[in-house]
C-alpha cells in the first residue's frame, strides 16, 4: 500500500471556501432582519452548506482511498455519514450537532444585529475552518480505513518536520503503532499522517 498526503484535500479546501463564500454572501445580500426571515433563511444555507460539505468530503475520502492503492467503493455515503456522526476528540464534537449549533448561533447574531456583515464575515470563518479541519480527518480516516481492508497491521507515524510542530508530534515522529492503535492527533490542524510499516 501507498502513502498519503494531503494535497488534494488542500485543493478541495480551496474550492470548498470559494463555494461556502458564495452561499453566506447570498444570505448577506438577501437577508432582511426580520427573526421569520433569518430563521429561514439560515435554516436553506445549513442545508445547502451541509449538503455541499458532505460532496466535498466524499471526494477527499475516494481520493484518498485511490491514493493509498485501495478501492474508493469503500468510500460510500454511509461510511462518510457513520463518520460524521461519530465523536471527535480532536475537535470534541459531532459534526451533525455542531452544524445545527453554528445554525443557531448564526441565526442569533443576524437577529441581535444591526448590519449582516459581521455576523456573516464570523459565521462564514467558522463554518470553512470546520470543514478544513474535517477534510483532514476524512482523509486520515480514509486512508486507515484502506489500509486495514488490505491487511496492514502496523503504521509509522510522520511528522512534517517544518519547525512549526508540536512537541507531541516531533516526539512521535517515526513511532511504530499498532493500525487499531493510533494516537489520537493532539490538535486541530496537525497535518501528521501514518503510513504503512512493514
Amino acid at each position: 500500500m501507498k502513502e498519503y498526503d494531503y494535497s488534494y484535500t488542500d485543493k478541495i479546501a480551496k474550492i470548498m471556501s470559494k463555494k461556502f463564500i458564495t452561499l453566506f454572501n447570498r444570505v448577506k445580500n438577501l437577508a432582511s432582519f426580520d427573526e421569520i426571515n433569518v430563521i429561514k433563511v439560515t435554516t436553506d444555507l445549513y442545508k445547502e452548506l451541509y449538503k455541499s460539505a458532505k460532496a466535498y468530503f466524499l471526494l477527499i475520502g475516494k481520493h484518498t482511498a485511490s491514493q493509498v492503492g485501495g478501492d474508493d467503493d469503500d468510500i460510500t455515503t454511509d461510511w462518510l455519514l457513520d463518520y460524521l456522526e461519530d465523536y471527535d476528540p480532536i475537535t470534541e464534537y459531532v459534526f451533525d450537532h455542531e452544524v445545527e449549533r453554528k445554525k443557531a448561533r448564526f441565526q442569533e447574531s443576524l437577529i441581535a444585529s444591526q448590519s449582516p456583515n459581521l455576523p456573516v464575515k464570523r459565521a462564514l470563518s467558522l463554518w470553512d475552518r470546520m470543514c478544513r479541519q474535517y477534510g483532514i480527518e476524512i482523509t486520515d480516516a480514509a486512508a486507515i480505513s484502506q489500509y486495514k481492508a488490505n491487511g496492514v497491521k502496523k503504521v509509522q507515524w510522520i511528522t512534517e518536520l517544518d519547525g512549526k510542530e508540536c512537541e507531541i508530534c516531533r516526539e512521535r515522529h517515526k513511532k511504530i503503532y499498532d493500525i487499531d492503535k493510533i494516537p489520537t492527533k493532539p490538535h486541530i490542524n496537525c497535518r501528521c499522517r501514518v503510513k504503512p510499516y512493514e
